[in-house]
């Protein structure tokens, strides 16, 4: 910048690095050419400044800089910092105007002269994170990047809300001829009866659960000549494998929906009669090694021979709905066909047996799991947005106590956006066997960048450094923190005006939700209402795509099916999603975290969806989020035509999903009017223009104003200027700053 003759009182450096720690040096050659430019940074929505300088060092900067490269090459980090008076303060003291990194691989020694010459380039915080921003970590371990103990990271007990789930699995077959029911086959002489029983032909067409629901395999024609088993008693025990289709892996309530149509075809008879025919549901509980029937549940029944005899080709149409049917852990189910017959054997006739013969037009069973998890309590532990952000913060850094937060501090609008993973879900301890034996860890991987993006899902949001004292932190807040409308900067001259349309602003396509899968293994169908959604805007050319996608999970029946398998009754088994995180919207009740419900948000319990009253997370649905967080940034280039619609195109979840708030209804598969949505920060025009940078100029973009009591950087304002006479505002993309300076804006909406 240009000279100031008190300079020597005003301005001083200093250089840190690890192994020779901080040092107030001669000031370098070079500092008249730190001209500063701004932009906004892709990925953190900030506006950073950047400084790149040639500068020479010469006394004790000389021979730190010197015995650094000589100790330590190219590889060794070394910061350098500007500090400037402070004129408007009392005391002046000194706040630092940049930190700066120099560049080894530019290390340049004059050994004549004893001076080096060495590029500074962005420093500091901020580019520490930058660097390892896409570096994953497990943000459980309690060491840094670089080896440092961090600490253990604080936590919250969380109590979930049991989700009630829609769990739903179908058996069925059609045009099963000849399928036979064969009894022992009796060789003994005197009186003798006959009990047998064989599963009903069915085969899985969808499944609750895999590991519950099976196909039977007596159901399969190369049974058919089998003697079929006698366990027909209670007591006795059965053949899980063979008879059953159900084997409750925890204590589970069912309904069976049954739809028989057969007739019996024949029925041949030796030397016996058959004295009773049934179709029932046979229910086991497990007994060590045991299959043992406890309870047999008719749906029908005929007595005598003679009546049995009435049945062929009569044809049958039974509907059966039972109540619930309790179950203990591994107890089975199955659905059968039984005889008993009476044998009459003497020495002449040794040998006996009573066959049926089925045509099976139809057999249809439904499934209905209605256990009642709702009152099953868990507590998982859960980390707060501040600590979780703090903790990645602090891998990095090895410095803990480095982010602020107007919107993740106590009170702020974010402060109970809670994260937790799988396994504490299921209430694992930190350390365990898995199904193996092998001793295991609880992890939980994430990148700061990925940690960024995901909790953007609720709005735009921004982080940027921000220097207190004499100290960095990383801030993170509201994207539309850097869109205030304040004056920030007022030119009075511009010259070479010139505005053009911005093309990444033209939103033709939207996509939002969370980027996980959505088939879930327990269960088909799908009633989950967060997932991805993709909707179109009326823009017919297809310029750009509006995406928000969280890496971290939202969907609460892949949480409650996680959960379910809890630690106490499954220590061995794994699930997919153990390493999976969930955000999850969460409120203090009694002094416990849990799930905020429709009762927090919304007018009305939502439609559309099972069971509304234990449904959480709606409100991060991605039509909820798409309205109420993203609409205004979408809005920037759809203003035009407020008449107009964004209209869902398709989704992983369920679109039928309807909430009303404030009176406004949204529905997950509709469509928004572009007038319903908040106004946009700015239009999709950019403008370029040239200026005569002055100290005054820059001060002002380095200056802050007062915006309700907090002090907000003036990069983050308005840029006022006189365009065609006409007084005219923009929002800072691009500033290359030298004498005479360009600048890029993007239009404000007001």
């Amino acid at each position: 910048m240009a000279e100031n003759v008190e300079r020597i009182n005003q301005v001083y450096y200093t250089l840190f690095s690890q192994p020779f720690g901080l040092k107030k040096i001669q000031d370098p050659k070079g500092w008249q050419n730190d001209y500063k430019n701004y932009e906004i940074d892709t990925d953190s929505k900030s506006i950073e400044s950047k400084i790149s300088v040639d500068l020479e060092f010469f006394g004790n900067g000389y021979e730190y800089l010197k015995n650094m490269y000589s100790s330590y090459g190219i590889n060794e980090k070394v910061i350098l910092t500007k500090y400037e008076r402070d004129t408007l303060s009392i005391s002046e003291s000194y706040n630092i105007k940049y930190i700066q990194t120099l560049d080894f691989t530019t290390y340049d020694n004059n050994h004549k002269t004893k001076s080096i010459k060495i590029k500074a380039t962005k420093g500091g915080l901020f580019e520490d994170i930058k660097n390892r921003e896409s570096d994953e970590y497990d943000i459980l371990n309690n060491l840094s990047a670089d080896n440092i103990d961090i600490g253990h990271i604080e936590t919250v007990p969380f109590q979930p809300k049991g989700r009630d789930i829609f769990i739903e699995s179908l058996l069925e077959s059609e045009n099963v001829n000849d399928y036979r029911l064969n009894s022992y086959r009796f060789s003994n002489v005197g009186n003798s009866t006959g009990k047998t029983v064989r599963t009903i032909p069915m085969t899985v067409v969808y499944n609750s659960d895999q590991e519950d629901i099976s196909t039977p395999m007596y159901s399969q024609d190369g049974y058919n000549d089998e003697v079929h088993s006698e366990s027909y008693d209670l007591n006795t025990n059965q053949d899980a494998r063979n008879l059953f289709f159900f084997e409750a892996e925890g204590d589970e309530s069912v309904y069976l929906n049954l739809t028989l149509n057969y007739k019996i075809s024949e029925i041949r008879s030796r030397r016996s009669n058959p004295t009773n025919f049934s179709v029932e549901i046979f229910v086991t509980e497990k007994d060590g090694d045991d299959n043992k029937l406890i309870q047999k549940i008719p749906v029908y029944q005929v007595n005598g021979t003679s009546n049995i005899l009435n049945e062929i080709g009569v044809q049958k149409n039974l509907y059966q709905t039972t109540s619930p049917i309790n179950l203990t852990r591994n107890g089975s189910i199955g659905v059968v066909f039984t005889s008993v017959m009476s044998y009459n054997g003497d020495i002449f006739a040794p040998r006996g047996e009573t066959d049926f013969f089925f045509n099976i037009e139809k057999s249809k069973l439904v499934v209905r799991d209605v256990t009642n998890y709702i009152d099953y309590t868990t507590v998982s532990r859960a980390i707060k947005p501040l600590q979780f952000f703090d903790r990645l913060v602090a891998k990095i850094t090895g410095k803990k106590g480095l982010v602020k937060s107007s919107i993740f501090k106590e009170g702020g609008e974010y402060e109970n956006i809670l994260v937790d993973n799988g396994l504490w879900a299921r209430n694992f301890p930190d350390s365990y066997e898995d199904s193996q034996g092998n001793e295991q860890s609880i992890q939980m991987v994430m990148s700061y960048k990925n940690a960024f993006k995901s909790f953007s899902y609720l709005e735009p949001l921004t982080w940027f450094v921000e220097i207190i004292g004499n100290k960095e932190y990383i801030r993170i807040e509201k994207a539309t923190y850097t869109m205030q409308n304040f004056i920030g900067l007022k030119l009075t001259s511009v010259d070479d005006i010139k505005s053009k349309s911005s093309k990444p602003d033209y939103f033709s396509s939207v996509e939002i939700g969370h980027s996980k899968s959505m088939e879930y293994e327990e269960i088909n169908g799908l009633d989950e209402y967060n997932g991805k959604s993709n909707f179109n805007t009326f823009i017919k050319t297809n310029i750009s795509k509006y995406s928000v996608l969280s890496k971290i999970r939202t969907d609460a029946v892949a949480y409650e099916l996680t959960r379910r398998i809890d630690f106490v009754n499954n220590p061995k088994k794994d699930t997919k999603r153990d390493s999976d995180l969930w955000m999850h919207d969460a409120k203090i009740v009694n002094g416990v975290y849990t799930h905020k419900l429709w009762q927090d948000e919304f007018d009305s319990a939502p439609t559309g969806i099972y069971s509304p009253n234990t449904a959480w997370n709606i409100f991060l649905s991605p039509i909820n989020r798409l309205f109420y967080g993203h609409g205004y940034s979408l809005k920037r280039g759809l203003y035009h035509y407020p008449e107009n619609f964004i209209t869902f195109n398709s989704s992983n979840s369920n679109q039928n999903l309807v909430t009303v708030r404030n009176g406004f209804e949204l529905q997950e598969g509709g469509v928004i009017k572009i007038k319903d949505i908040e106004k946009p920060k700015v239009e999709a025009t950019r403008v370029t223009l040239t200026f005569k940078m002055t100290q005054e100029i820059q001060d002002a973009l380095d200056g802050y104003t007062d915006v309700l009591g907090q002090k907000v950087k003036n990069t983050n304002g308005l840029v006022e200027y006189i365009n065609d006479g006409s007084v005219t505002y923009g929002r800072i993309i691009k500033i290359e700053s030298k004498e005479k300076a360009t600048m890029e804006l993007i239009k404000a909406r007001l």
